[in-house]
């Protein structure tokens, strides 16, 4: 049987259980009271009434259910790559719903600094007719590949072929890093395992987070607003 295809934005969330650097970090509280994963949820519904939670835990899922989200298992490992966790809660929406999904936002909890502002502004790349869009966030100079060392047997080398230690920063061009804030895509994007090839990128000017320590934890107190 056919599906009907519809342009309102499929929002997936991805919430493990697990965490190496921040144990259960998805669950802890944010600015305003919500935990990590149910900000994420939430600022989903702003731009969608189709919001997805995937997890392979039990007590994420309960809290997805409680809000009255969608909930769907994570097969993947925590190694696995991230356009296949979202590949895979495309389809098992798609199949819940009777629906083809045309475009879709994927949400790390991680990053909780974004805002709807965000999301609006990828989803409008998406609809100019980029087939993916990834936010990014400006490297500071200092931190550029070319000026990266490694140490071999105690000497330090240049980390990379074109490495040039001596320059001053302010002749190195501008890096980027993606900053979990937002991933929108095309479902043909996703559905052929490409996240971010090609991808037009949305820079975000503003101080953001992404938590992977405790002190990413005490930055998100300090700069993320209440949701």
């Amino acid at each position: 049987m056919s599906r009907n295809s519809t342009n309102e934005p499929l929002v997936i969330v991805p919430a493990r259980g697990g965490s190496k650097g921040v144990p259960r970090k998805n669950l802890l509280p944010s600015p305003g009271g919500l935990t990590l994963a149910a900000r994420a949820l939430h600022i989903g519904r702003y731009v969608s009434q189709y919001v997805v939670l995937s997890t392979d835990d039990q007590e994420i899922r309960l809290q997805g259910e409680l809000l009255g989200h969608l909930v769907v298992k994570q097969t993947t490992h925590d190694r696995q790559l991230a356009v296949n966790v979202w590949k895979e809660a495309w389809e098992k929406a798609e199949n819940y719903w009777n629906l083809t999904f045309k475009r879709s936002l994927y949400l790390e909890p991680t990053s909780p600094c974004r805002t709807r502002d965000d999301l609006l502004a990828c989803l409008e790349m998406l609809e100019a007719g980029a087939s993916a869009v990834a936010t990014v966030s400006q490297v500071p100079k200092q931190y550029n590949p070319n000026r990266q060392l490694v140490m071999e047997n105690g000497v330090l080398k240049g980390w990379t072929k074109e490495a040039i230690i001596n320059q001053p920063r302010q002749n190195f061009e501008w890096t980027y890093h993606r900053n979990g804030i937002c991933y929108a895509a095309r479902r043909r994007q996703v559905m052929n395992g490409k996240m971010v090839e090609g991808a037009m990128a949305h820079l975000i000017d503003r101080d953001v987070v992404n938590i992977d320590t405790p002190k990413d934890v005490e930055r998100m107190w300090e700069i993320c607003p209440d949701e």
